[in-house]
């Protein structure tokens, strides 16, 4: 069983998908691209696509199971 939220990939990143930067007082910037990579692909999501299927929503959460003979359909 997998818990996961209802988004593309599940949610997840890496990295924070946002512009970065650093107040400290004597050292300020501010990054002008993205602290994430969204072309990067976690293999175990992959998994988790090609082999459970969605049989529950609770809100934002799904839930999912194994089944051996699921097909991709994301």
């Amino acid at each position: 069983m997998v818990i996961a939220t209802a988004e593309i990939d599940f949610g997840a990143t890496y990295g924070m998908c946002v512009e970065t930067g650093c107040t400290f007082p004597n050292l300020v910037w501010r990054s002008t691209r993205l602290a994430c990579d969204p072309n990067r692909k976690f293999p175990v999501l992959e998994y988790i696509k090609q082999h459970y299927i969605p049989v529950a929503h609770f809100g934002d959460k799904v839930i999912y199971k194994f089944s051996p003979t699921a097909q991709a359909s994301y």
